[in-house]
């Protein structure tokens, strides 16, 4: 009865191993989630994603910079030397919201 015994304990320990060894692999929980950053000036809301808080905030400050730059174009129709500077650097140091 002992040997019975034994016999099917290792065999339903051999096949819960096998099931967990052949389960599919599964990628950890912070992989594909997708972050994203919200930045409000005067000239509108940028919001940039990406897949960490940096790249996305990196994003929402380039589309900053790029609509700062179209308002400024269409409402005075050409951008100033003196100006570049400013506009091309405005959005740099602004943090997420």
């Amino acid at each position: 009865m002992r040997a019975l015994t034994l016999s099917i304990a290792v065999l339903l320990v051999t096949l819960a191993g096998t099931k967990v060894s052949a389960a599919p692999h599964r990628a950890p929980a912070a992989e594909g989630k997708n972050y994203s950053c919200r930045i409000i000036t005067g000239y509108g809301t940028a919001i940039g994603k990406g897949p960490s808080k940096l790249k996305a905030k990196e994003n929402a400050r380039e589309i900053c910079g790029d609509k700062m730059i179209d308002q400024y174009l269409a409402q005075r129709g050409h951008i100033p030397e003196d100006a570049i500077g400013d506009l091309t650097t405005a959005c740099v140091n602004l943090e997420c919201q």
